[in-house]
C-alpha cells in the first residue's frame, strides 16, 4: 500500500507462525519388569500451526536411567493435525525400582527449521518391579518306599518367587514338570504324577507356597534306589516372559517289589464228601507273597 500524498509506503507480507505441542504419553502399561523389552508407549503430537511440519519425530525421557527406546516417524503433519508417535521401550535389568515418570520431546521442520516442543501437557508414570524369579526350596515325599503298581502316594514342592522381596512381579500359570532317574537313567515314563487341584496357578511377589501331587508307579517300574528332579516353569505377570529353574535331584525313594501272591496248594479236610452231606468241611489253600510288601 502506498500513500502518495505522504509519500510513504506499506507493505504486509503474511508471516508464518508454527509450533509443535506433545498433547499427552500413554501406555496400556502401568507396571513393568526389570530386564522387559517391548513395551508400547505412545507419544500425541498436534500441528498447532498454519503450514504443514515435516520429519516430525519424537524422544522419550525418563525420571531414571537404563531405559532404551525406538520410535517411528512422520513424514508430514498438516496444520491442526493430531498423530501418534509409537515407542517400544526396554527396560534395563538395572533400571531403578519404583514409580518412574515418562516424558517426552518432539521435532519438526517447516523452510528447514526446526519447530521443537520440550516437554509432554501430560506424562505417564510406571511401577518398576523385580523380574519374577521362581525358586525350588524342597521335594518332599513322606513315604521312603513305595511299591510297583501302587498309587497315591503324596509328593510335596514348596516354591518361592523373590522370596522377601516388597516389590516383585507375581509369577503365573506356574507348570512343574518331575523326572524320575535309576541308575542314571531316565525312567520317568514309568511314573505318574497328578496335581492337587487346589494348587495355585501362580505365586504373589514375595511369596512362598506348597504345591501337591500324587504320584504312581507302573507295575514293571524298575526295583531300587530312584532320583526325582523337578523343573518349573513360569511367566512373568508384566512382561510374559517365560522363566524356568534349573533341574536338580532333589529327593529319593526306594521302590520296591509290589505284592505277588501265588497259590502253592489246596488241601480238603476230608477227600471226599456225598452229595446229601450236611455236615461242615473245609479246604485250606496255601499262598506265597513273592513280592515285598506284606
Amino acid at each position: 500500500m502506498r500513500d502518495q500524498a505522504a509519500g510513504v509506503q506499506t507493505i504486509s507480507n503474511d508471516i508464518a507462525v508454527n509450533s509443535i505441542r506433545i498433547v499427552k504419553i500413554t501406555s496400556s502399561f502401568t507396571k513393568v519388569s526389570q530386564g522387559q523389552t517391548d513395551v508400547p508407549v505412545t507419544m500425541q503430537v498436534e500441528n498447532q500451526g498454519d503450514q504443514p511440519l515435516y520429519n516430525v519425530h519424537g524422544a522419550l525421557k525418563f525420571s531414571s536411567v537404563a531405559y532404551t527406546f525406538s520410535g517411528d516417524t512422520l513424514t508430514a503433519l498438516g496444520p491442526g493435525q493430531l498423530a501418534n508417535l509409537n515407542f517400544k521401550v526396554s527396560v534395563g535389568d538395572s533400571a531403578n525400582q519404583g514409580n518412574i515418570t515418562i516424558d517426552g520431546s518432539a521435532t519438526g521442520t517447516f523452510s528447514g527449521q526446526a519447530v521443537t516442543a520440550d516437554s509432554s501437557d501430560a506424562t505417564h508414570s510406571w511401577l518398576v518391579q523385580q523380574a519374577s524369579n521362581v525358586a525350588i526350596a524342597s521335594i518332599t515325599m513322606p513315604a521312603d518306599s513305595m511299591a510297583q503298581g501302587q498309587s497315591g502316594i503324596q509328593l510335596e514342592t514348596h516354591l518361592s518367587n523373590n522370596l522377601g522381596s516388597s516389590n516383585s512381579a507375581r509369577a503365573n500359570n506356574i507348570q512343574v514338570e518331575f523326572k524320575f532317574f535309576y541308575n542314571g537313567s531316565n525312567v520317568s515314563n514309568y511314573f505318574s504324577v497328578s496335581p492337587n487341584p487346589m494348587n495355585s496357578e501362580s505365586i504373589a511377589g514375595g511369596a512362598e507356597t506348597d504345591f501337591l501331587y500324587t504320584l504312581a508307579a507302573a507295575e514293571d517300574a524298575p526295583v531300587g534306589t530312584i532320583s526325582i528332579s523337578e523343573v518349573v516353569t513360569w511367566s512373568d505377570e508384566n512382561s510374559a516372559q517365560q522363566g524356568s529353574t534349573p533341574s536338580t535331584l532333589l529327593e529319593n525313594f526306594e521302590l520296591v517289589v509290589g505284592s505277588k501272591l501265588t497259590i502253592t496248594g489246596l488241601t480238603p479236610s476230608q477227600p471226599t464228601v456225598t452229595h446229601t452231606q450236611h455236615s461242615l468241611w473245609k479246604a485250606t489253600t496255601a499262598v506265597r507273597n513273592g513280592g515285598r510288601l506284606r
